[in-house]
C-alpha cells in the first residue's frame, strides 16, 4: 500500500506550475516601485508584487525587503515544472 509520503510525491510530480498559475488578467501587479508598495499594503496576503513595463513582467517587489528586484534568468521557470521541483 502506498504511504502518504509516496502519494504526495506522486501528486507533486503530476501537477505542474501551469496548474497553479494565475491568468495574466487576474494578476495583481504594478507599473513601478511606488505603486507596487501601495499594492503590498492593499494585499497583505501577498509577499511579492510583479512590476510590468511595456507589457512584460520585468521586476518584482518583495514585502520583506520592500526593494524592487529585476527578474533574472534564475528567477524564471517553465510552466511544465513539477510542483515538487518548484519548492526545491
Amino acid at each position: 500500500m502506498e504511504t502518504l509520503t509516496q502519494m504526495l510525491e506522486r501528486l507533486a510530480m503530476t501537477f505542474t506550475v501551469k496548474d497553479i498559475m494565475v491568468p495574466r488578467g487576474e494578476l495583481i501587479c504594478a507599473s513601478d516601485k511606488s505603486s507596487a508598495l501601495k499594492r503590498l499594503d492593499e494585499h497583505p496576503e501577498f509577499d511579492v508584487i510583479p512590476v510590468i513595463r511595456k507589457g512584460k513582467i520585468s521586476a518584482y517587489l518583495q514585502r520583506q525587503s520592500r526593494q524592487q528586484q529585476r527578474i533574472l534568468l534564475d528567477d524564471v521557470i517553465s510552466d511544465a515544472t513539477s510542483i515538487l521541483d518548484l519548492v526545491d
